[in-house]
C-alpha cells in the first residue's frame, strides 16, 4: 500500500479557554492569546462564523465550516487553515499534528501565514 507524508503548512491556531456571560447577557469567549485577537478570529466572531453557546452548563463555541456545524469544547483549538477555512480541533489531534514555528523562521523563509 502507498504511503503519504502531509506535507509540511503553516496554520495559525488560537486555544479556546472557555465562556462566561456578560452581566448584559452576552457570552465573553476566552482564548489562549495575550495579545489581540488575530483580525480572522475577530471577523469570524463578527459574521459568526464562530458563537458561543451554554448548553446544561457545558460551555461550547460553535464553529460554521464547509462539512457543517461543529462544536468546540474549552481547550480545543481554532485553527485558520491555508485556505482560510476555520475549523476546530482537538488538543490530542493537535499536538500530534502540529509543532510552534519560531517566528525568526518565517521571516527568514519569506513564509506568509
Amino acid at each position: 500500500m502507498p504511503l503519504f507524508r502531509k506535507k509540511p503548512v503553516m496554520i495559525e491556531a488560537v486555544q479556546f479557554f472557555g465562556l462566561d456571560v456578560a452581566e448584559s447577557g452576552r457570552y465573553n469567549i476566552h482564548f489562549d492569546t495575550k495579545e489581540e485577537l488575530p483580525k480572522w478570529l475577530r471577523d469570524a466572531l463578527i459574521d459568526e462564523t464562530i458563537f458561543a453557546a451554554l448548553t446544561d452548563n457545558i460551555e461550547f463555541v460553535y464553529v460554521k465550516t464547509e462539512e457543517g456545524l461543529m462544536e468546540a469544547a474549552e481547550g480545543d483549538w481554532i485553527i485558520r487553515g491555508v485556505k482560510g477555512e476555520i475549523y476546530p480541533c482537538k488538543p490530542d489531534i493537535f499536538a500530534m499534528t502540529y509543532e510552534p514555528v519560531d517566528e525568526q523562521d518565517v521571516e527568514v523563509t519569506g513564509a506568509a501565514i
